[in-house]
């Protein structure tokens, strides 16, 4: 079995961290993205909507 040093130990820990960190961020901008969309979707709103032709037959 291979000897692992306190060196690639830290080394190993900094590198989950700086994933951790950037996964953080991403979340963050999902987390926000997601308010965004929510607060767009609850508020009033006009849609519009296709002329179906009222009043005429429909083939």
């Amino acid at each position: 079995m291979a000897e692992v040093t306190n060196e690639q130990i830290y080394e190993l820990a900094l590198n989950i961290l700086g994933d951790l960190g950037k996964l953080e961020a991403k979340l963050d901008d999902m987390s926000r993205d997601c308010r965004e969309l929510n607060r767009e979707l609850s508020e009033p709103s006009f849609y519009v909507l296709p002329f179906v032709g009222i009043g005429h037959r429909m083939q």
